[in-house]
């Protein structure tokens, strides 16, 4: 039960996995005292007897506002972000990292920000923790905010808006009733979070930002965005890539150009940009499987980009091997087109 009993104001979802036990204390504390009372925590323990579990029985057993999912093997975060999806009852939804701390009253002033406007999903600002100053994001100064509908604008706003949204899940709060139909990509370990927020995005909805300080950013040694993509990264890459252009495909005759134009080169990026893990070759399957689905998703993109990147998407459409000859001639191309 919750303290607003079977439908809480705040759901937040945070899936564990091998988390250090003071990061995962810190946050769950951070939650549980927050100014947002009549909320549920919704545990997700993806390595079962794991040095996390016992922490999170305790939790379990003293606040009766946790509840603790456990996963029979470890099944990755998008799993377990889905378990907690799918059992949360609150009117808002947050997701918020293991390792992360959110500040006493972060969820409350987002969720009062989000029905003054009546928005559908807002975000606010986080940091690391050696950040002191204020920042300026995407043209909102510190303290300001910006609204916007993503079918009509304004051009504006949406453009410094949707920055904010595309690179993780976690650093807001939105309407359950407006993610509640929504899965993670299971089958992709990174870049799962730009897929579901696009698929959030790619439709009718009122969004907001608030350039205001309410979450702490911790990266332990496991974490996911420290370690090496391997080269077979690269077909999830892809994986993530098609997910979002066939979004914009469905979209694009209500969805506002900005975003889409946003989006075209969110694809690129995920496609071409991470190069650190490509030293080991693709097996010849892996590069048929990426070069059909980076045909594909050029199709779509080639609209919504600039002129300098249609000769070598045309080229990727009409002979996506070319992608892989020696030299990499049309992959740096690409990037070159991106960077100019």
């Amino acid at each position: 039960g919750t303290e607003g009993g079977d439908t809480p104001l705040l759901s937040v979802i945070v899936p564990v996995y091998r988390t250090p036990e003071p990061l995962l204390r810190a946050a769950l504390d951070s939650i549980l005292a927050g100014e947002v009372k009549d909320l549920e925590l919704i545990c997700v323990d993806d390595c079962p007897g794991g040095e996390s579990s016992p922490v999170l029985a305790e939790y379990q057993a003293r606040d009766p506002r946790v509840r603790l999912l456990t996963n029979d093997r470890n099944r990755g975060v998008s799993h377990s972000r889905n378990r907690g999806l799918a059992a949360a009852r609150g009117a808002w939804l947050a997701f918020q990292d293991s390792d992360d701390a959110v500040l006493p009253d972060g969820y409350a002033t987002l969720i009062a920000f989000a029905e003054k406007h009546n928005l559908d999903a807002v975000r606010g600002l986080a940091r690391l923790p050696r950040e002191t100053k204020e920042m300026t994001i995407h043209g909102i100064p510190a303290g300001e905010w910006r609204v916007a509908s993503t079918t009509e604008g304004p051009e504006e706003a949406l453009r410094s808006i949707v920055p904010w949204f595309s690179w993780t899940v976690w650093g807001g709060v939105c309407r359950r009733e407006s993610v509640a139909h929504l899965r993670f990509l299971e089958r992709v370990a990174r870049y799962e979070d730009s897929a579901f927020v696009a698929e959030m995005l790619l439709r009718p909805l009122r969004v907001g930002c608030l350039n205001r300080y309410f979450l702490t950013v911790y990266q332990h040694a496991d974490s996911l965005s420290r370690t090496e993509p391997k080269p077979r990264s690269y077909v999830e890459y892809a994986i993530a890539a098609r997910r979002i252009a066939r979004l914009m495909e469905q979209g694009k005759e209500t969805i506002a150009p900005v975003i889409l134009r946003f989006y075209a080169w969110r694809c690129l990026h995920i496609l071409f940009s991470d190069r650190r893990g490509h030293n080991a070759p693709l097996t010849r399957r892996q590069r048929r499987a990426f070069c059909v689905a980076a045909r594909d998703i050029c199709r779509v993109l080639h609209p919504h980009l600039p002129a300098r990147l249609r000769l070598p998407l045309f080229l990727l459409i009409t002979a996506p091997r070319l992608l892989f000859m020696p030299g990499n001639l049309l992959w740096n191309a690409i990037k070159w087109g991106m960077t100019r």
